[in-house]
């Protein structure tokens, strides 16, 4: 698992999925698009109309990294684009 912040963006991956939210700050209500890196590496189609239950899993996996990073295993900060 890894977790990506930059300049108002945030993106988890575990396993084969990956979930961006982009304008994190002007805009946090904003859905995540959510793509299966291993069929999609070009993240090309945004699955954010099935499994909810796994947007559901890694935004509580975000929030836990957030009000406690140490009980979060593998977070990459990025400084630049992704």
């Amino acid at each position: 698992m890894a977790i990506y912040e930059c300049t108002g963006a945030k993106a988890i991956r575990n396993g084969k999925w990956k979930a961006v939210k982009n304008d994190v700050r002007k805009n946090p209500e904003k859905p995540r698009k959510r793509y299966i890196l291993d069929t999609d590496p070009g993240e090309e189609t945004n699955l954010v109309s099935g499994k909810p239950e796994i947007i559901f899993e890694m935004n509580a996996i975000l929030k836990t990294a957030a009000t406690n990073p140490s009980s979060i295993i593998n977070i990459a900060s990025v400084s630049g684009n992704f």
